[in-house]
């Protein structure tokens, strides 16, 4: 079981027409569960804000808020999703939550949606994002429901990059020290030289 934190943040999508247990309801109980958040958010288009009352309703245990996304089609609009879930994120940290105790689940929704979910993570200084991997797939590449594991990845690497591009821009204006100061922080351990 993951790491537990205090906000679980969700986008929510279609699924598969017919299939809303095997593919809306098992892949969300599975987030909700390996999380223990005290916190959901479902982050629906205006088109599944439906489905997120559906996910609330169903399960009760986890105490689920629904933030839709603003307009019809934003959906497919990564700049208004990005907007809509960095609002969000940004809400959060300023009521007190710590990006590291919050987990950004990208499994469900359009890949608009799960793009931008991931990026307003990151830009925010959110260091766990969250989906379901297939375990198997059918023979239209769908994995198959019910065989899917959570699976928290920290993408690091943002930040490692953003980091080291900053440390860049500082090296060409000659300002040493303050890439001394950007980069201890890469390197535990190391002492600082006087």
């Amino acid at each position: 079981m993951s790491e537990r934190c205090s906000v679980l943040l969700l986008t929510v999508g279609t699924g598969t027409r017919g299939m809303t247990v095997e593919t809306i309801l098992e892949p969300f109980r599975k987030s909700l569960e390996a999380a223990g958040a005290e916190r959901n958010i479902l982050l629906p288009s205006r088109e599944t804000e439906g489905i997120a009352r559906n996910i609330q309703e169903t399960f009760p245990q986890f105490r689920a808020e629904i933030r839709p996304l603003r307009a019809e089609g934003d959906e497919n609009n990564a700049d208004r999703c990005f907007e809509h879930y960095d609002a969000v994120i940004a809400e959060l940290l300023a009521a007190g939550v710590a990006p590291e105790q919050v987990i950004a689940d990208i499994t469900r929704g359009t890949k608009a949606m799960s793009a931008a979910l991931l990026l307003a993570a990151a830009v925010r200084g959110v260091r766990r994002v969250r989906y379901l991997v297939g375990g198997q797939r059918n023979e239209s590449g769908n994995a198959e429901p019910g065989t899917e594991r959570v699976s928290d990845i920290e993408p690091s690497f943002i930040f490692v990059r953003q980091t080291l591009l900053r440390a860049e821009e500082l090296l060409r204006v000659g300002d040493f020290r303050a890439v001394e100061r950007l980069l201890m922080p890469l390197m535990p351990g190391k002492a600082r030289p006087r």
